[in-house]
């Protein structure tokens, strides 16, 4: 399986955009943290599905996604 798990509050900048897409936002703990620009409200224990461009750093929220399909270069040659 290629889920992943990354937290936000140890800094944002640090997700991995690149090879992974993230479409699952957690909250274990009651937060509001802002997701492509808006400020989203997130009751703790609670998830929502979107898909991340971006997100603030925020304690207690964690982000969940997939790593991301890599299309061949060369096919039958």
């Amino acid at each position: 399986m290629n889920n992943v798990i990354h937290t936000t509050f140890s800094g944002a900048n640090q997700l991995d955009f690149t090879n992974y897409v993230y479409d699952t936002v957690y909250a274990s703990a009651n937060a509001t943290p802002t997701i492509n620009g808006t400020a989203v409200p997130i009751l703790a224990g609670r998830t929502i599905t979107i898909l991340v461009r971006t997100i603030s750093e925020t304690s207690d929220v964690y982000v969940i996604g997939k790593k991301k399909l890599i299309a061949p270069t060369v096919i039958n040659g």
